[in-house]
């Protein structure tokens, strides 16, 4: 292992930067972390939204259905 030989004022400097540097990481982590989960949410709530209107056309292809044979009948 090699020694860093260089004064405790250099040495402390370096450790300050590294430290920054750290913190910088974690804070954007945490905003990407926050990107990711809004991101989950809208998508999970799109998926909803989806379901919701499959299920209306669903619906109204039945409400067709029915309009048709009705107009057929006639």
């Amino acid at each position: 292992m090699a020694y860093d030989n260089a004064p405790i004022g250099h040495t402390c400097r370096l450790i300050d930067s590294i430290i920054s540097d750290i913190e910088n990481v974690r804070s954007d982590n945490a905003t990407l972390r926050d990107w990711g989960n809004s991101l989950y949410e809208e998508n999970e709530r799109l998926i909803e939204e989806i379901e919701k209107l499959n299920s209306e056309i669903c619906e109204l292809k039945d409400m067709i259905k029915e309009l048709e044979k009705d107009l057929s009948n006639e």
